[in-house]
């Protein structure tokens, strides 16, 4: 089999399949890409093939025992595909916005507190995805192998790559998310 690897190469796969279910007819299509079809098998069981997106291979492809079950299984697809954009859309507007020149910074560990900053250098077109370089920092002891870090532009560690804006950040690693920092020190501790 070919590999599908652009949308036309998909659309291509999409149209040959549902071309050889006789009598297919479009029975719903949304603005994302996603189609169903339904036609009758040989045997003259409806028959529904669903494509959400832009797939070129189908999400499901059923033959039913009535036409009601097949009309509920449509109603069920529509309600996957709303659902789907709902959240595109949602995810689209609550990611964080960035601009150069940003700080973000990380908070993390499990019986130590590590601390990281990051300098945003780039933004993309979109405003979806950034470029960050690591920054030093400058640490002020607080107590028993305890302090206080502030970020120092004195040296830049550029991160290889784009990396995309979240609901909460960046995703530096999994254990790592870099959010905007409040410009207060941030707390450390090692009792290693």
């Amino acid at each position: 089999m070919k590999r599908l690897n652009t949308k036309q190469d998909r659309l291509d796969y999409r149209a040959a399949l549902v071309a050889t279910k006789p009598g297919a007819q479009l029975a719903y299509e949304a603005d994302d890409g996603s189609q169903a079809f339904t036609y009758q098998t040989a045997n003259g069981k409806p028959a529904l093939i669903t494509f959400m997106g832009g797939a070129g291979k189908p999400s499901t492809h059923y033959s039913f025992y009535s036409e009601a079950s097949r009309a509920e299984s449509l109603k069920h697809f529509q309600g996957r595909v709303e659902s789907n954009a709902t959240y595109k859309a949602e995810k689209t507007t609550n990611r964080i916005v960035a601009k150069v020149g940003d700080i973000l910074n990380t908070s993390w560990g499990y019986d130590q507190t590590n601390v990281s900053f990051y300098l945003v250098t780039a933004v993309s077109k979109t405003g979806a995805s950034v470029k960050l370089s690591e920054m030093s920092k400058n640490y002020v002891p607080d107590g028993h192998m305890s302090g206080k870090v502030v970020p120092d532009a004195g040296s830049l560690d550029p991160i290889p790559g784009w990396k995309r804006l979240g609901q909460y950040g960046v995703k530096i690693h999994d254990s790592a998310t870099a959010s905007p920092w409040d410009g207060s020190p941030q707390y450390v501790s090692s009792y290693h």
